[in-house]
C-alpha cells in the first residue's frame, strides 16, 4: 500500500496503477471540486451517500368563497414511490396515497361550505416514501366566512296626528333567515319574529293617541336580523302628535366637558347636564340613546348620569374600582351599557352582557375607549398604543405593533360592525375591516389635542372633537358648529351624534 494525495484530500487506499490516480484527480477537477459540495469520489477516502427522498406540495386556489369548492393538491417528488396527501382538519377523500415514481402526483378535494362567521382554515401536507420518508411543509386554504346579515328598517308614516294611527314597518334584509321586530316604548303586537330569507318582511301596528298633545310621543322600531350572526341596524322612528317635526331625530351632535357641561349643535336637543352641579369625579365620556332623544354621561369613578329618554341602568359610583373608568358604550338596542376601566375592566348594566375583559391581564398601555359591535352585541376595547381587544366581536386589526406619533384616544364602529376606526390625539385616523378612511387631521396643525370621535349612523362618516371644543367632520358627517375658540370652564372630553348626525 502507498499514500496518495490529490484535490480530494488524502487517505490510505490500496496500491493502484499511477494512471488511475491521475484519472481520479482529473475527475474531481471536471466537476468543480466535488469535495466542496459534499460529494465524495470513489478512491478518495469517502463513500458516496445515498440521495434522499423529498417532496413539495402546492395547493390551488389558496382561497375560496364561503360556499367552499374544489382545491387541487399537487406534489413534486424526488426518489419517491408513493405520495400521501393529508389535511388538518380532515377532508373527505383524504388521506389518499398515490404513486409518484414519475416525480409528480395530483388529486382534487372538495372543501365544504363555511357555516361560521369566521374563516375556516385548512392545512395540507404530503408524505413521500421511497429511499426514505419525507413530509413536506404545509400549505393552507382559507374558506371565507358566511356573510353577516344586514338589514334596514323603515316606518311609514314617520309622523302621526295626536289621534295616533296605523304605521307600516318594513325591513329589507340580506343573509338573514328571520327578523325580530320590537319597539320602544312597547307597542301592541310586538315583539314578533317574521321570516325574511326572501329579503323582505313587513307588518302594520297601531300607535295610540298622544296623551300629551303639546309634546310628541316618540316610538322607535327595531329589527334584529338573524343569520349566522345577528345584526341590529339603526331604528326607524315615528312621532305621534305635538309637532309635525320629530325634533329628537334631527341631525346634530353633542360635546361634553370634564365638568359635565353639555353643548348642543345642529338639531341635537339639550336634555340637561352636570355643568354647575357638584360631581365626585370628572366626566370622561358620553353616549346618546338610539333615537337621539337623550344621552348618558359617565365619570371616572363610574358614576352615570342619564338625561332625556336615557334610562339609568346602574353605575359603579361609590363602589371600589381598581382603575378609573375611561368610557362607555351602549348595547345595540339601547337598553343597556358597558363601562370600561383604564385597566380594561368591563362593567355591564341593563341588557349589556359581559363577554370578557382585559381586567387583571397585562397591558402595554392603558385602555382608553370602548365601542359596540352592532352585529354581534359584543365590544372592542382599545389601548393608548392602538392595541385592540375583541370580545364577542371580530378582530379586524390594530395599531398595537406600529410606532405611533401620538397616542390613540378612542374607537368607533361601522354601522354593520364589520370594521372600526381608531383616532389619535394628533387627529390621525386608523381604519380597519370595512371601515373606510374619509380623512383625518393627522399631520395638520391643531390648537389642542383630540379627545374623542363618533361615527355617523350610516357609517359613512365620522366626527372628531378636541379638548378646546373644536369639531372636525369627515365623510358624510355634517359640521354644525363647535366651541373651538370660545371660553370653556373645563376641557372637552367626548362627543356623541344624533341618529342622523
Amino acid at each position: 500500500m502507498h499514500r496518495g494525495t490529490g484535490l480530494l484530500g488524502d487517505g490510505w487506499h490500496p496500491a493502484v496503477p499511477r494512471v488511475l490516480a491521475v484519472g481520479v484527480v482529473a475527475l474531481a477537477g471536471a466537476v468543480g471540486s466535488l469535495a466542496g459540495v459534499g460529494v465524495a469520489v470513489p478512491g478518495a477516502g469517502a463513500a458516496i451517500p445515498a440521495a434522499h427522498t423529498s417532496a413539495q406540495i402546492t395547493v390551488t386556489p389558496t382561497g375560496l368563497p364561503f360556499t367552499g369548492g374544489s382545491v387541487n393538491l399537487s406534489a413534486t417528488s424526488t426518489l419517491a414511490t408513493t405520495c400521501t396527501f393529508f389535511s388538518d382538519p380532515s377532508v373527505v377523500g383524504l388521506p389518499v396515497t398515490l404513486p409518484c415514481a414519475s416525480g409528480t402526483a395530483s388529486t382534487n378535494v372538495i372543501l365544504p361550505a363555511n357555516q361560521t362567521p369566521s374563516n375556516n382554515i385548512y392545512t395540507f401536507r404530503v408524505r413521500a416514501v421511497g429511499t426514505g420518508v419525507w413530509t413536506s411543509g404545509q400549505e393552507r386554504v382559507i374558506v371565507a366566512p358566511v356573510p353577516r346579515p344586514k338589514a334596514q328598517i323603515t316606518a311609514n308614516p314617520p309622523v302621526l296626528p295626536n289621534a295616533g294611527g296605523s304605521v307600516t314597518v318594513n325591513v329589507s334584509a340580506t343573509n338573514a333567515q328571520t327578523c325580530l321586530f320590537t319597539a320602544k316604548p312597547a307597542v301592541n303586537g310586538l315583539p314578533v319574529t317574521l321570516p325574511c330569507a326572501s329579503g323582505n318582511a313587513s307588518m302594520a301596528v297601531v300607535l295610540p293617541a298622544d296623551p300629551h298633545p303639546l309634546i310628541p310621543e316618540y316610538y322607535s322600531f327595531y329589527v334584529r336580523a338573524q343569520g349566522v350572526t345577528t345584526w341590529t341596524p339603526a331604528p326607524a322612528n315615528v312621532a305621534v302628535g305635538g309637532s309635525s317635526n320629530p325634533g329628537a331625530f334631527a341631525q346634530g351632535y353633542w360635546t361634553v366637558a370634564r365638568d359635565g357641561g353639555v353643548f348642543t349643535f345642529g338639531g341635537a336637543s339639550f336634555f340637561g347636564s352636570m355643568g354647575g352641579h357638584p360631581i365626585n369625579q370628572p366626566v370622561v365620556g358620553m353616549a346618546s340613546t338610539i333615537n337621539g332623544g337623550g344621552y348618558w354621561l359617565v365619570a371616572s369613578d363610574g358614576g352615570v348620569f342619564a338625561f332625556g329618554d336615557a334610562h339609568f341602568y346602574g353605575s359603579m359610583g361609590n363602589r371600589p374600582l381598581n382603575q378609573p373608568v375611561v368610557g362607555m358604550a351602549i348595547t345595540p338596542d339601547g337598553q343597556g351599557y358597558w363601562l370600561v376601566g383604564q385597566d380594561g375592566g368591563i362593567f355591564s348594566f341593563g341588557d349589556a352582557h359581559f363577554y370578557g375583559s382585559m381586567g387583571n391581564r397585562p397591558l402595554n398601555q392603558p385602555i382608553v375607549g370602548i365601542a359596540t359591535d352592532p352585529a354581534t352585541g359584543g365590544y372592542w376595547e382599545v389601548g393608548a398604543d392602538g392595541g385592540v381587544f375583541s370580545f364577542n366581536a371580530p378582530f379586524d386589526g390594530s395599531a398595537g405593533s406600529i410606532h405611533l406619533r401620538a397616542p390613540v384616544v378612542g374607537i368607533a364602529a361601522t354601522d354593520d360592525g364589520g370594521g372600526y376606526w381608531l383616532d389619535a390625539t394628533d387627529g390621525g385616523i386608523f381604519a380597519y375591516g370595512d371601515a373606510p378612511f374619509y380623512g383625518s387631521m393627522g399631520g395638520l396643525r391643531l390648537n389642542k389635542p383630540m379627545v374623542g370621535m363618533t361615527a355617523t349612523a350610516d357609517g359613512l362618516g365620522y366626527l372628531l372633537v378636541a379638548t378646546d371644543g373644536g369639531v372636525f367632520a369627515f365623510g358624510d358627517a355634517q359640521f354644525y358648529g363647535s366651541m373651538g375658540g370660545l371660553h370653556l370652564n373645563q376641557p372637552m372630553v367626548g362627543m356623541a351624534a344624533t341618529l342622523d348626525g
